[in-house]
Order: C-alpha cells, then sequence, then structure tokens
C-alpha cells in the first residue's frame, strides 16, 4: 500500500454490501448512473477510493467514491 492525497473535489459515492458486488458497483457508478444524471459525470482523470470502517466487519458493507465533475 501507499499513500496518496486526493484533490478536494466532488465525488459520487454508492455503499456495497459486500466484495463479491464490487464489479456491479463500478458498473453502476461508471456506466449505468451517468446516464440517469445530466449535471455530472465520471471524472476518468482522477482516483476513485474505497472507504472501509466498522461496517465491513460487521456486514462486509463498504462504500467506493468515484470523482465526478459539472457538464
Amino acid at each position: 500500500m501507499r499513500q496518496i492525497e486526493l484533490l478536494a473535489g466532488f465525488y459520487a459515492s454508492c455503499v456495497v454490501p459486500s466484495l463479491s458486488q464490487l464489479g456491479e458497483a463500478f458498473t453502476f457508478l461508471y456506466e449505468a448512473w451517468p446516464k440517469t444524471v445530466t449535471e455530472y459525470g465520471p471524472n476518468m482523470q482522477a482516483p476513485c477510493f474505497e472507504y472501509y470502517d466498522e461496517r465491513y466487519m460487521e456486514s462486509g458493507a463498504f462504500e467506493i467514491y468515484i470523482p465526478i465533475l459539472k457538464k
């Protein structure tokens, strides 16, 4: 692992119930969700990240955040 600094900005997020659904979550955030909104879209030049808190230890759930830009 390595530490990186994320730039300030806007992010879309979703809760992923388990690691087995990680692929579905990325598909939703990068393909399905952008088709439903007109004001924002994914910023393909900035990194996304995952956030694991106590929910992961309790149920396996975690969050994914993707950077977004105003269209």
